[in-house]
């Protein structure tokens, strides 16, 4: 069953009405904005709404990632084989040149295959047990 709306104008003029209204609303914004502040100060964030000036927003800026060359990336690539060939018949596995070699992304053997082309390379074993191995 609908709720029965209570008709203002009855006991007020619309111009009254109005006026109360936007009273109250800006009280209320007031309180908003004050609200905002703080959650700001704790290091929350605010959604839908511009925050007050000078304050920052977002994440903390962290390290930034670097982009590599063309010749960086093959270079690279080729200190990894390098380093699989003095390994010798044994390999190496992903998880020793992970260690050894930052930014072999998405897997050591997309990353060579991408970037040493002309390099064989051999792989034996599944996931984390796959060895590395000049062939």
């Amino acid at each position: 069953m609908a709720k029965k709306q209570f008709d203002l104008t009855t006991l007020l003029d619309p111009t009254d009405i109005i006026r109360r209204l936007q009273k109250r609303r800006d009280e209320l914004m007031s309180e908003v904005d004050l609200i905002d502040g703080e959650i700001v100060r704790f290091g929350g964030g605010i959604v839908g709404r511009k925050p007050p000036k000078g304050t920052k927003i977002g994440k903390p800026k962290g390290k930034r990632r670097v982009k590599r060359t063309a010749d960086q990336l093959i270079a690279h690539a080729q200190q990894i084989v390098e380093f699989i060939k003095a390994a010798g018949k044994e390999g190496v596995s992903g998880k020793d040149i992970n260690a050894k070699f930052d930014g072999v992304n998405p897997s050591a053997k997309q990353f060579l295959k991408t970037h040493a082309p002309d390099t064989k390379i051999k792989t034996s074993g599944k996931r984390a047990a796959m060895r590395y191995v000049i062939g």
